[in-house]
């Protein structure tokens, strides 16, 4: 297979979430030719899936990926881990190094915003976000604005950029996530259940998404449901999982594991 070919098929697969076989077919590719774009597109593979993976491995797919050539937005993956793990150090000197290859990057405006979230600077994290919707709107950005309104204590104006963000990205998972978490701040069950469900289908492979779901049908005294979601959301991130049922004190059946 040429390399055309070979970048063709693995970007309709990812277009489909089948991320680990549009990899292979690009790897494949690479085995048999020598070619800086190609390499490029192993980078850019590897760093899409890490971003929708646990830590643990999207570590190890952020890494892989510089192997192979050296992106932004891989810069920028490196630094949610190390946000996420409270190396805000580390995560302020990867965004940079990020938005100092590309100024542009719109992926690094939005999660330098995120940052000065968890850093606690909450006007400046909403001051930033809302310039990055403003220039390059995309799903994420919408839902790590409307985290930090909510922060702000501005609650109507988080509901309005969802809102908006879902208007454009209907089938953003992370949007539907905020609007279930909306619902369920207003004791909607009922509504949250149908968004988290529709947040599944856009992408199985959210564990977050996965244990909402788990939470709101234990609410509801589904059983059935809440060990289906918790399998689920075990069989993407097993200790995340395990970590948030002891956190939530979620009441399992005697004998589930």
């Amino acid at each position: 297979m040429d390399v055309v070919d070979a970048i063709h098929q693995a970007l309709e697969l990812q277009g489909r979430n089948r991320d680990d076989e549009a990899l292979q077919i690009l790897l494949a590719a690479a085995e048999q030719h020598e070619d800086e774009d190609l390499w490029g597109e192993i980078a850019l593979s590897y760093t899409i899936r890490g971003f929708k993976r646990p830590d643990a491995q999207a570590q190890e797919d952020f890494t892989e990926a510089e192997k192979w050539a050296e992106l932004p937005l891989t810069r920028v993956g490196l630094a949610g881990v190390a946000m996420r793990r409270k190396d805000f150090g580390r995560a302020e000197a990867l965004v940079g190094e990020a938005l100092e290859m590309d100024p542009e990057l719109a992926e690094g405006r939005v999660f330098l915003g995120e940052l000065r979230l968890h850093q606690g600077r909450v006007p400046e994290a909403v001051e930033i976000l809302a310039k990055a919707v403003d220039v390059h709107p995309y799903a994420g950005a919408y839902a790590v604005l409307a985290q930090a309104l909510e922060a702000a204590g501005k609650p109507d104006f988080a509901a309005k950029a969802v809102a908006e963000g879902l208007k454009k990205f209907p089938m953003s998972d992370l949007l539907l996530l905020e609007l279930a978490r909306a619902c369920v701040a207003a004791e909607d069950l009922e509504k949250a259940r149908r968004v988290l469900e529709q947040a599944v289908t856009a992408n199985d492979a959210n564990a977050e998404a996965w244990r909402r779901l788990a939470w709101v049908a234990a609410k509801d005294g589904d059983e059935s449901k809440m060990i289906e979601s918790l399998d689920r959301a075990s069989g993407i991130d097993r200790e995340g999982t395990l970590a948030w049922i002891a956190k939530e004190n979620l009441k399992l059946p005697e004998g589930n594991a």
